[in-house]
């Protein structure tokens, strides 16, 4: 056995994870109720349906919420996050920390994820003929590569930012994990059943979380048949366990137990699975063919390039991947293409080399496909949000990078010193990459002057204000900007019993004009947004004092 292998028991690899889990929980709870600051749209939306589930019980698989004033369409979503929000207010209590606790508990669980999934892809990874020993990757052992992949995840802006708001998009990264997890311990190692089972109710439960989740069966599917292409072609060891034919049975079949409530609620509610795909859908534009051709190159340049510009899910521009990690990332690439191409001659010679022979394609397969949603939709490219589920081949493929490139040095040092001294240079590279990921979290994006913004702050200010006056003060809130919900979730005024105790009516623009004020004494009316044309209109119907505040403005009569 080699020193390398000799030096990683199994009780340090599990002290190496549990700091990094450690790491990872830091990212992602450390001042959870201040930043980001404030509540955006999407999560109070997510919180409004958690409300009313808890209240009345009824819980869904697919939500829809009412329809809002500058959106005719009602916003509808799949219903798995909802309900676990649920859950955190039946044990935390209603709030936004509560909401996004959420969150970050599916990041953290999705790092421990991706650990378990890359250490299996690791020590399948098709190894050179000429590497004396077979249990390495590259020279190094996969539980440290593996280690490595989970650190990089654990600190990653990208994945800690979405990890730390209210997004039902959030969630997709970890059914999917772990769906693939199983799936490839079953085609490359155990053979068992159970794994195939386990795959299909993971992969089934993706389909209850986002709609870039959609593509997830078509991965699954390629990984299936490059794994019986491979069995025609190689002489693969789980061809004494079992024939094919049942295992993919079973998987299939939990697969479509799983995600039948989800496939009922769209067989009777079409228009819900359409109309969302539908507005984002680019191909009914006039010259989509080359629009999707240079979505596709602004998608993938996202990583080391140009990253999403909306602040709401990027420091504006930034690449999505720190440049050590991005440099990894591009080495993995082109070791995943070119380990592909060898695939695909093996298998064309009717030659294939052990039973991990197809994951490289794999890889390369499964990128392509998260990247799809993104840049197969219209709206702004590239899009952090829809291609979040690219962290996952994303960071496996960049530690593979950097695992490869760690290995090259390590064998031009002759001497223990020199290979002590690079593994002390790859640790530090390590750290460097958490701290400045740390800062452009904490520091640059949290505390960018434009934040409050993106994150309703002035709907947080009114809420704040409303919850200040006393219940005999009747409250009209006008609804001139996309819609109310974060001063509804704010104030309890989603449902109608909250909003008779608080006194507090929604209005479109029209209506103020058809109220008789006079009757109303003492009032406030506070629109949503400032629109100087809107107050014109008030002037005449509404008397009361005008007040001007940093974030709003509103009439109050008393």
């Amino acid at each position: 056995m080699s020193k390398v292998n000799e030096s990683i028991s199994p009780g340090r690899i599990i002290i190496c994870l549990i700091i990094v889990l450690i790491i990872a929980a830091f990212f992602r709870l450390y001042k959870l109720d201040e930043n980001p600051r404030y509540l955006d749209i999407d999560e109070a939306v997510g919180g409004l349906k958690a409300e009313k589930a808890l209240t009345t019980g009824d819980f869904q698989f697919f939500y829809s919420i009412d329809p809002m004033v500058m959106k005719r369409e009602p916003f509808t979503h799949e219903g798995l996050y909802v309900n676990l929000i649920a859950l955190s207010f039946a044990l935390f209590g209603k709030s936004i920390w509560a909401i996004r606790v959420t969150s970050a508990v599916i990041g953290l669980l999705t790092v421990l994820g991706i650990f378990l999934l890359s250490r299996e892809i690791f020590q399948a990874w098709p190894r050179p003929p000429t590497q004396q020993d077979k249990t390495l990757l590259y020279g190094i052992n996969p539980n440290t590569a593996a280690l490595a992949c989970a650190f990089l995840l654990a600190v990653s802006f990208w994945h800690t930012l979405f990890s730390r708001i209210g997004f039902n998009a959030t969630l997709t990264p970890l059914p999917t994990v772990f769906a693939f997890w199983f799936l490839v311990r079953a085609t490359c190692r155990s053979g068992r059943i159970r794994d195939f089972i386990l795959g299909g109710i993971f992969l089934g439960l993706s389909f209850h979380t986002y709609l870039s989740n959609r593509v997830l069966p078509f991965v699954a599917l390629a990984l299936l048949l490059l794994w019986l292409l491979q069995r025609a072609r190689g002489n693969s060891e789980t061809d004494k366990v079992y024939k094919p034919i049942v295992p993919i049975f079973f998987y299939w079949t939990a697969w479509l137990v799983v995600a039948s409530p989800i496939f009922y609620y769209f067989l009777t509610h079409p228009e819900d699975f359409t109309h969302r795909a539908k507005d984002l859908s680019i191909f009914e534009k006039p010259g989509w063919a080359l629009v999707v051709i240079k979505n596709f190159f602004v998608t993938l340049g996202q990583f080391n390039l140009r990253g999403d510009e909306f602040l709401r899910h990027n420091l504006p521009g930034s690449p999505q991947l720190y440049w050590t990690t991005g440099i990894f990332f591009i080495i993995g690439i082109v070791l995943g293409v070119r380990m592909s191409v060898a695939y695909i001659r093996g298998i064309l010679s009717k030659r294939c080399a052990g039973d991990g022979s197809f994951l490289p394609l794999f890889l390369l397969l499964w990128l392509l496909a998260t990247l799809a949603p993104a840049f197969l939709s219209s709206g702004p490219h590239p899009h952090a949000h829809r291609a979040l589920n690219a962290v996952l081949p994303a960071f496996i493929l960049a530690a593979l990078g950097g695992t490869y490139l760690y290995g090259c040095l390590k064998r031009s040092f002759s001497n223990e010193t020199g290979k002590r001294l690079l593994a002390v240079f790859a640790i530090a590279t390590l750290v460097f990459t958490g701290v400045m990921e740390y800062r452009k979290y904490f520091q640059s994006w949290a505390g960018h002057e434009d934040i409050g913004f993106y994150f309703s702050k002035n709907q947080y200010r009114i809420s704040e204000f409303i919850n200040s006056q006393p219940r005999e003060m009747k409250k009209f809130v006008i609804v001139n900007f996309y819609g109310p919900q974060p001063v509804q979730f704010l104030t309890d005024t989603y449902l109608e019993e909250g909003r008779e105790e608080k006194n507090l009516i929604y209005l479109v623009p029209d209506q103020p004009i058809n109220i008789d004020f006079s009757k109303e004494r003492p009032y406030v009316v506070i629109p949503l947004s400032r629109d100087k044309a809107l107050y014109e209109k008030m002037r005449a119907n509404v008397p009361g004092d005008f007040v001007q505040t940093e974030d709003f403005d509103y009439i109050i009569n008393e």
